[in-house]
């Protein structure tokens, strides 16, 4: 009766490995079919890849890749011919071709139960095909599911297995991918990845990106994995990428507006300045640099040494309306100060009055050129020129008119 049962058993266990194998026969006679039913065959080597028997066989996942291959095949032939094809298939198609190769290489190089590494007779043909189809991966990436369909989370999955791949075992000793294509790509990638909210994989390919030979991939990098950190509460990856970024592109306002913002809910203006000092240290020639530094200190309330900055970014770039702005506020704050500690009768009276009001002269040649620069950027000039006016008595002509005009629409006063 033992025996009986025995016998049983191992004809249970044959009749399983020679199922399995059956199934291997099935997928692999699909691959030589014009029209082969690929749910039938995607069935039986899904099942094959499953069991016991053949799941370590590096034949099945060969034949699984060479499944996806003529499924990728099948969908191109369709689009050079003019006719209807399916774009998630076809990408789809490589993609998994990629996969299950990659699973087959890894199965070939692991050592037979003797300890023994067999000849990997399918590496050449299938690392043919990799590199054939490389650049598919990138079309789905970029073209197809950034640029087109706007399906972030599947551009940052297709992108990254696009410099993923170029790295394997299979296909890094040919160089398919340069630095810095390597490096423009990983931009799409994070950039992609911010847009669907991983941030994780953001600043992944941004570590990557920021190795990109396009300037402004840099610049937008930083923003993005600032943002990331920002969002993942790591504040002092924040901090550092927003000193980086500045660094780097030191007309980053927005970078700026955020370094500034937390300098100052810390109380750490010290540290602003210092820092200011140094983006001043390393690009003497930067305009934005001196305006940074001016706008901390006149933040400060030490308006003469913003004055000077600012006169030096002017210097440097008289073509910003925003720092003739500042300057002409700075004048203002000046007068407005004087103003408030001196007394009439007292021996200097007269001479404060006369620095009270050649500041405001200051303050009016500098809002005057704010606007002539940016006559559209009335919050900038009309209020400030108004009462500017208004302390020196010169409250007729033309100008005091349109200025007056201004201000009463501005006030709602005027319909």
């Amino acid at each position: 009766m033992k025996h009986y049962v025995l016998a049983l058993s191992l004809l249970f266990v044959a009749g399983t490995a020679f199922g399995q194998k059956a199934n291997v026969k099935t997928a692999k006679s699909a691959l030589g079919d014009e029209n082969p039913n690929f749910d039938e065959a995607f069935t039986a080597i899904n099942a094959a890849m499953q069991d016991p028997t053949t799941k370590d066989d590096p034949e099945t996942y060969d034949i699984a890749g060479k499944l996806y291959k003529k499924v990728y095949e099948t969908e191109a032939l369709k689009a050079a011919g003019g006719n209807a094809y399916d774009t998630v298939k076809l990408y789809n198609g490589a993609l998994e071709m990629f996969k299950y190769f990659q699973i087959c290489d890894e199965k070939a190089q692991l050592p037979d139960e003797k300890g023994k590494v067999r000849k990997n007779k399918w590496r050449e043909d299938n690392r043919a095909d990799m590199v054939k189809y490389h650049g598919q991966l990138f079309n789905a990436g970029a073209v197809y599911y950034l640029m087109k369909k706007k399906d972030y989370k599947n551009a940052v999955y297709y992108l990254g297995y696009y410099i993923d791949a170029a790295d394997s075992p299979m296909l890094k000793e040919l160089n398919l991918l340069s630095d810095s294509a390597k490096n423009v790509t990983a931009f799409y990638a994070a950039f992609a990845a911010y847009s669907a909210k991983d941030y994780a994989n953001t600043i992944k390919y941004g570590n990557m990106a920021l190795n990109s030979p396009n300037e402004s991939d840099v610049n937008t990098t930083y923003e993005i994995m600032t943002r990331a950190y920002r969002e993942q509460k790591d504040t002092v990856n924040w901090i550092r990428m927003l000193q980086e970024g500045i660094k780097r592109n030191p007309a980053s306002e927005n970078n700026m507006v955020q370094l500034i913002n937390y300098y100052s809910e810390k109380g750490q203006n010290d540290e602003a300045v210092k820092f200011a000092d140094q983006l001043i240290a390393n690009d003497p020639d930067n305009d934005y640099s001196y305006f940074i530094k001016g706008y901390l200190l006149q933040n400060l309330n030490r308006q003469s040494e913003a004055i000077e900055l600012y006169k030096k970014a002017i210097e440097i770039n008289p073509s910003k309306a925003e720092y003739y702005s500042n300057t002409g506020t700075c004048y203002i704050a000046i007068a407005q100060d004087l103003d408030s500690k001196s007394k009439y009768g007292t021996d200097t009276y007269k001479d404060e009055q006369k620095l009270i009001l050649q500041n405001y002269m200051w303050a009016r040649e500098n809002f005057e050129k704010v606007r002539e620069l940016a006559p559209e950027k009335e919050d900038l000039w009309v209020a400030p020129l108004y009462r500017i006016y208004y302390k020196l008595n010169i409250r007729q002509g033309e100008d005091f008119q349109m200025l007056e005009k201004k201000m009463a629409e501005r006030e709602g006063t005027v319909q």
